[in-house]
């Protein structure tokens, strides 16, 4: 990991919760480097959506579990690229991004079009930080707070960190770099993770269809999903095992074996009403036993 040079100085900034700052750094308040956008009737232009993991990005409106319709577009806001835009109820969780292409936001969002000296994905950055996010929440208003509101009057009076230009383009792309690094690492572990729970999944099928031994005889299982199986094994069904049980509730007609069955200790609170129990005293496959009550199987009804 690449560690940061701290600044030859510092000064204090003035604002408890931001400290010191680099020297030659300002505070400004957030409407001496933003302007409020309110632009609508641009009806062509896609659909944008403030996430809290991604800041803004373009809706997928072909997402089959989004069934949200658009019945006016003419009524939302123009979002212009280079911009910021945020959720008002939800910016103190980090639900504000940079707009990356020109498109349309609910009329419940706030946009706001940055000042010339201004490089909106640093303060899109800086917004998204624990220690904004909690001022944000403190200058928010409203009766409940779940539902806090915050509106571009309180918004443009919070106070931020502000470099000059260059540098808070250095600091966005940076950041950039680092987060798609990042992400590229995320997913190479995610497939890593894929792979590691497909090969424990291939060894739990292998161990309890063909045992431990990979050098045993096989014979023919007579069941076709399952294929073969150990010389020394039998086949038995589930009624052979042990004797069905009822839960606390039902009634008989319920029980029905064959459709599926999970396991739980006899002793674990994880018995409801309604289902069908096997107490079994010892495995399908008999390699292994257990004692009589230390598992049961649910099958479901």
């Amino acid at each position: 990991m690449t560690f940061l040079q701290p600044y030859p100085e510092y000064k204090d900034s003035g604002v408890p919760w931001i400290g010191c700052i680099p020297q030659h750094w300002e505070v400004r308040r957030n409407g001496r480097l933003f302007l409020q956008r309110n632009s609508t009737g641009y009806g062509s232009l896609p659909i944008l959506e403030v996430s809290l993991k991604t800041g803004v990005r373009v809706r997928n409106m072909d997402n089959l579990k989004r069934k949200q319709v658009i019945s006016d577009r003419e009524k939302y806001k123009w979002a212009a690229k280079g911009g910021i835009a945020y959720n008002m109820i939800r910016m103190w969780q980090g639900a504000v991004g940079a707009v990356p292409v020109d498109g349309l936001v609910s009329p419940a969002y706030v946009v706001v079009r940055p000042r010339p000296e201004v490089e909106p994905r640093y303060f899109s950055y800086l917004f998204r930080t624990d220690i904004y996010k909690k001022q944000v929440d403190g200058f928010s208003r409203g009766i409940v707070k779940d539902r806090n509101r915050l509106y571009w009057e309180d918004f443009k009076r919070i106070p931020s960190c502000f470099p000059s230009l260059g540098e808070q383009k250095v600091i966005a792309d940076y950041l950039g770099a680092k987060a798609s690094k990042v992400r590229r690492f995320i997913r190479n572990r995610q497939r890593l993770i894929e792979v590691l729970n497909e090969q424990k999944q291939a060894i739990i099928n292998r161990a309890v269809t063909r045992g431990l031994n990979p050098d045993v005889p096989l014979k023919p299982s007579g069941i076709d999903w399952l294929g073969n199986i150990p010389e020394h094994w039998e086949m038995k069904s589930l009624r052979q095992l042990g004797r069905f049980m009822k839960g606390s509730g039902g009634s008989r007609e319920d029980d029905v074996a064959g459709m599926g069955t999970s396991t739980c200790t006899s002793t674990s609170p994880c018995l409801p009403s309604a289902h069908t129990y096997l107490r079994i005293g010892r495995t399908i496959m008999g390699e292994s036993s257990m004692a009589t009550s230390s598992l049961l199987h649910l099958v479901k009804t």
